[in-house]
């Protein structure tokens, strides 16, 4: 008899979510414009060939955005969509969400973070703070100083950068011509 393994945390946190806000599987799949096969795997935290299955980044969004839509007040879709985002950025290892606490210059040999305050229209002793987690040293010399430095920005260039990060996330999977080709799930 073979042991079950263990789901990992992404999955578990959608399903809590997706359970939570009152969506099957299929309607969470139709909201979030991805496949309900793929919402399947993801919940099963393992792909057909028993890999674990941990979506990626831009997959989360879609996921957070699907689960939002449930929400009928369309003021508290956006926190919907922020918390849910958070705990399944937070799941995968992307995102730290924690109480605010000063930014390591380290956390491991290959791995360096930066934090910044969570968007909230609260007042700023309430914030949280999310650690933003830079896996490739490509990205040390370019993204840790913006990100040590978000609270400084504008708003409006905290939109922008926003903007451009997720249309490059939007864009990542299309082949010439903006044409849809293989994308990293």
């Amino acid at each position: 008899m073979s042991e079950t393994p263990e789901r990992p945390r992404t999955a578990l946190v959608l399903e809590r979510w997706r359970k939570q806000t009152g969506l099957s599987k299929q309607r969470l799949a139709d909201l979030a414009d991805v496949s309900a096969t793929y919402v399947r795997t993801i919940e099963a935290g393992r792909d057909t060939e028993g890999r674990t299955v941990v979506p990626s980044a831009a997959i989360m969004r879609k996921l957070a955005r699907g689960l939002a839509l449930s929400e009928p007040d369309q003021t508290q879709r956006l926190t919907l969509e922020r918390q849910a985002y958070n705990d399944l950025m937070g799941a995968a290892g992307y995102l730290d969400v924690k109480a605010p606490r000063a930014p390591s210059p380290r956390e491991a040999p290959a791995l360096r973070s930066a934090s910044l305050p969570e968007p909230s229209p609260s007042t700023a002793a309430a914030r949280s703070t999310v650690t933003v987690a830079l896996r490739d040293p490509r990205l040390w010399s370019h993204g840790q100083p913006i990100l040590e430095n978000w609270e400084s920005l504008r708003p409006d260039d905290q939109a922008l950068l926003l903007g451009i990060l997720e249309f490059i996330h939007d864009r990542s999977g299309r082949g010439p011509a903006g044409q849809q080709g293989e994308s990293r799930c």
